[in-house]
């Protein structure tokens, strides 16, 4: 008797156990498992790729769609605390592959088939249009790739101090964002490719 007592307690500590590794494993936005897990700076937040594509590309409510700049100049936060994102989400390795441990154990329960889109082409830039791209400035051309660099760090105002101005709404940028419109603006770390 004394042996079934402790093997029905380590059953109850073991389900438990894999209970919450399955809760800390899921997107806290869709409430599956992150077998596509990336991580926000700064605040650390991580969610599957799937949600965090739809939540950067969602307009903002309060804009008429005419006036929205492209989705990789727009401001972006984080989904869970709103912080303010200003890197490119990293995927999460490390949950990726306790995802795939755990769902190959079989232990975890109510498991949804993996997303066909888990997976994205090998070497594809999974934030290609979503966040500014990663290019080298050049010093002959005065573009980014294809954009003119105006459009990339705002307009700079010499008659008010030299500091810069939104080319949309001509607001003064503060911390890379318009203090009217939250456009997104480059650093000279993401043109110089630092």
């Amino acid at each position: 008797m004394a042996f079934a007592n402790i093997m029905l307690q380590r059953l109850i500590r073991h389900e438990s156990l894999v209970s919450a590794f399955q809760q800390s494993l899921s997107c806290q936005i869709c409430l599956d498992l992150m077998h596509r897990p990336f991580a926000l700076s700064p605040c650390g937040h991580s969610a599957c790729y799937q949600c965090l594509v739809d939540w950067f590309t969602a307009p903002p409510p309060d804009v008429p769609a005419d006036e929205l700049p492209p989705v990789w100049l727009r401001k972006k936060t984080c989904p869970h605390c709103r912080t303010v994102v200003r890197e490119r989400p990293s995927e999460v390795w490390t949950i990726k592959e306790m995802v795939a441990t755990l769902v190959k154990s079989g232990l975890a329960t109510a498991l949804p088939e993996p997303p066909q889109h888990a997976e994205g082409p090998a070497n594809a830039d999974s934030w290609a249009n979503i966040f500014p791209p990663i290019s080298r400035y050049n010093n002959n051309v005065q573009e980014f790739g294809d954009v003119p660099i105006r459009d990339l760090v705002g307009l700079r105002d010499d008659e008010d101090g030299g500091i810069y101005r939104c080319v949309d709404c001509h607001h003064e940028i503060e911390d890379h964002f318009c203090t009217h419109c939250g456009r997104r603006y480059v650093t000279e770390e993401e043109l110089n490719g630092d």
